[in-house]
């Protein structure tokens, strides 16, 4: 094999010395041609060069080689690669020798990009658009026939909500009850495979294929019988043309459908050119194409880089050095010594406000000259590109002004203080506070809104970002980055707010004062115990808190249905009472909380490392991290095998906000330190403030006593927050999957906050 090693700074491409005669095909029709080949040829293969074990070591690949060759019941092994071999009883010898994956500099794929892309997407990012199908409720026979039998589609409405499936096909009960049942699983080829129930489970929480196996089994009736009890066929379809055939000649009619995201089948005509009827019990199901990934647009994304390069006199981007880096939602490139990140997700409104934010964090950050500004990329350039008639064109923005070309598109309230920013953090809180709650699938923006993106450049960071490092970290390592990450986040919630003016509040007081959908109005403390600044905050957990229960369903495994069933008790009715209100001596009533600006997403590749130590080459890479792109995000590509590493900067300030301090903590517990409670005492004894003033402990809050818990208000958070940490929680603590309360979970995880006694608040903060 050749030398694993790259070439100095000067990266060249391997490619052509590294395939040969083969370079001149594309790298879809190698991968294409290795999939005719047996296991061994291919392992045999991986060995001629860096590219050739690049591409034989493909999931997709070793997906097909397996399912090419199992002929029956089917249990996955971890990785496609380990399960093709356990079939063919060969050992996986990396697992006994400890062996990691080589890494290779010097090589691009755009489509093995887009390809491991699609395996690590997910789809709550992209909007859905509802469609122009009608909705009907109550539609008679009749009226059926007439109006939509063999003529047009129509979505009917509450035809299943009487179904006993409605409530017993949840992950726990299917597992309870067919745990040990073989169903039939779609792939591609004409083979035919099962699984155990119980293995399918095990294999979707962990999978990440670009085209998931999903259960699609016509024989679900007669090896489960009494699935078939569980539901039945809707008034409008009881006549069934196949009665009049013999049982061993009707063609299947009827399919039992489970599958994770991104599963599903190809543009196809149902059996026998018959239409069948459809009903979605859980998730959510596209009949057509979804929004527009990242990784197909990767086209568009570089011609947009292109322009921007040539705006700002940047060098032209290498090769390599073309495709975006990480699986995020939104394109970001690396070159020379800049970074480029490109706001696409969720709409224009959404990037707006993200970049906003951001520029007006590092201005505060300039202006007050705070010890976090050495610990975040300087911010180059700024602006926005759009495309008005075919032709990209840029402006440079600085956030503080609202360009003619994002004034077209109605995107701000016609009256607009002057004494804030238009996207600035409190114009965001009010964006999110319309947002929370609502549905996800909401269409974003015109056409027109949908050819703009604002855009960021900032200096590269010498180093890697830490989740391409964890394995390498000491327990040490580990503690002096809890402490630098304490650190910080005593900068970040020192910073003072931006102004937030009387006329400011009084339109959010406005806004807020408004109607729900449903029609009744928000329930929430009288306004005169919650200042301005939480008022807004509290408002949005509000929202957040009323379909609690219908957000943690649609997540699903591994949150237990008994908690699910138990949150709205478990949440508390007056969500003000996080704020730890006390009366002091006077009796009047103050916030035991600082409300402080939050940045709620420091995981693992928002934290920058830099080498230190004398050896900087690399040896081999320190996991098998599936990127098929050279260096890291925002990263300047030193060496994996660098004898030591400290934290240098936190990355990605687009999604900041103002709240409460402990939803910082968050992220940093769950996914840097995976759960690790030395790192979470290390972390707050050097973070040194208090996360709740010593004055409100010493007094009896409003709430109760679970109130004085800080563990009760983290894990509130847990239950109310954007993402789906509950998922993260549940794996990290698998014996919670069996937790009967929220209380046995909240101590598990979060007990060690209630040892955290804080220190004296200073009284100049």
């Amino acid at each position: 094999m050749e030398n694993s090693q790259p070439h100095a700074l000067g990266l060249t491409d391997r490619r052509p010395a590294a395939l040969g005669d083969f370079r001149v095909l594309p790298d879809d029709l190698i991968c294409d041609i290795l999939e005719y080949l047996h296991h061994r040829d291919v392992a045999r293969l991986a060995c001629v060069s860096s590219v050739m074990y690049i591409l034989c070591n493909e999931e997709p690949l070793w997906m097909s080689l397996c399912l090419s060759k199992v002929n029956g019941p089917l249990q996955y092994k971890g990785s496609w690669k380990k399960t093709a071999l356990d079939l063919e009883h060969v050992p996986y010898e990396c697992d006994k020798t400890g062996r990691k994956p080589l890494y290779f500099d010097g090589f691009n794929s755009l489509f093995l990009y887009r390809r491991l892309y699609r395996c690590y997407t997910t789809l709550d990012g992209f909007a859905f658009d509802d469609g122009n199908v009608e909705r009907k409720k109550d539609l008679t026979l009749e009226d059926f026939s007439r109006d939509y039998d063999g003529k047009k589609p129509v979505l009917l409405t509450g035809l299943a909500d009487a179904w006993p499936a409605r409530h017993t096909w949840t992950f726990d009960q299917l597992l309870q009850k067919y745990g040990d049942t073989a169903f039939k699983i779609s792939q591609r080829s004409a083979r035919k495979v099962s699984m155990k129930f119980k293995d399918y489970v095990s294999y979707l929480k962990i999978q990440h294929d670009e085209d998931p196996l999903y259960i699609f089994d016509h024989k679900f009736g007669e090896v489960a019988p009494a699935l078939l009890k569980d539901y039945s066929v809707p008034c409008l379809f009881q006549e069934d043309f196949f009665d009049v055939l013999d049982g061993d000649k009707r063609p299947p009619f009827r399919w039992l459908i489970i599958g994770p995201q991104r599963s599903g089948a190809s543009w196809h005509v149902d059996p026998a050119l018959t239409s069948a009827w459809n009903t979605l019990l859980v998730g959510r199901k596209s009949w057509g194409t979804w929004g527009a990934c990242l990784a197909l647009n990767a086209g568009r994304w570089s011609e947009c880089l292109s322009e921007i390069c040539a705006f700002h006199n940047l060098p032209h981007p290498a090769e390599d050095e073309k495709l975006p880096v990480g699986t995020g939602s939104n394109p970001v490139y690396l070159f020379s010594d800049c970074v480029v990140k490109i706001f696409v997700e969720e709409g224009l409104e959404r990037s707006l406000y993200g970049l906003g934010t951001e520029l007006e964090f590092y201005n505060l950050l300039c202006k007050v000259n705070s010890p976090l500004k050495n610990h975040m990329p300087d911010v180059l350039e700024s602006g926005i590109i759009y495309l008005e008639n075919g032709i990209y064109r840029i402006i440079p923005w600085d956030a503080k002004t609202v360009p003619d070309v994002i004034a077209r598109c109605n995107l701000i309230p016609e009256k607009l203080n002057a004494d804030i920013c238009p996207f600035g953090v409190w114009s965001k809180k009010q964006f999110n506070y319309r947002k929370a709650g609502m549905p996800t699938n909401e269409t974003i923006g015109s056409p027109e809104c949908r050819r703009i993106w604002p855009y960021l450049i900032t200096k590269r960071c010498k180093g890697k970002i830490y989740a391409e490092l964890r394995d390498t970290i000491s327990l040490e390592g580990a503690l002096n980055l809890a402490s630098f990450l304490g650190e910080q986040l005593r900068n970040l919630h020192l910073l003072p707010q931006p102004p937030l003016s009387i006329s400011t509040f009084l339109d959010i007081e406005q806004e807020i004062d408004m109607p729900l959908t449903n029609g009744f109005m928000e329930a929430v403390q009288d306004k005169s115990e919650v200042p301005a600044e939480w008022n807004i905050f509290i408002r949005t957990l509000f929202r957040k808190k009323k379909d609690a229960s219908s957000r943690l369903s649609k997540w699903g495994d591994p949150i237990p249905t008994t908690l699910i069933e138990k949150v709205d008790e478990y949440l508390p009715d007056d969500l003000a009472t996080f704020l730890h209100i006390f009366e002091d001596e006077n009796g009047l009533n103050k916030v035991g909380k600082l409300c402080s600006w939050i940045h709620s997403d420091i995981m693992d590749d928002n934290i920058h490392m830099e080498p230190c130590g004398a050896n900087s080459c690399l040896i081999e890479n320190t996991k098998d991290n599936g990127l098929v792109t050279n260096g890291s995000v925002n990263g300047n590509g030193i060496s994996a095998g660098t004898k030591s590493w400290r934290p240098s900067h936190i990355l990605d300030f687009s999604d900041l906000s103002i709240g409460d301090p402990i939803y910082d903590i968050i992220p940093i517990y769950l996914d840097v330190f995976r759960g690790d409670a030395r790192l979470l005492k290390q972390l707050l004894e050097s973070y040194k403030l208090p996360l709740v003033s010593a004055e409100s402990q010493k007094k009896s809050v409003k709430g109760g006593d679970k109130f004085g818990q800080l563990s009760y208000h983290a894990m509130c958070y847990c239950i109310l927050h954007d993402e789906n940490v509950l998922g993260a929680i549940f794996s990290i603590w698998d014996e919670l999957k069996t937790a009967k309360t929220w209380e046995e979970v909240e101590q598990v995880v979060w007990g060690e906050l209630n040892n955290y006694k804080g220190f004296p608040l200073d009284p100049k903060i």
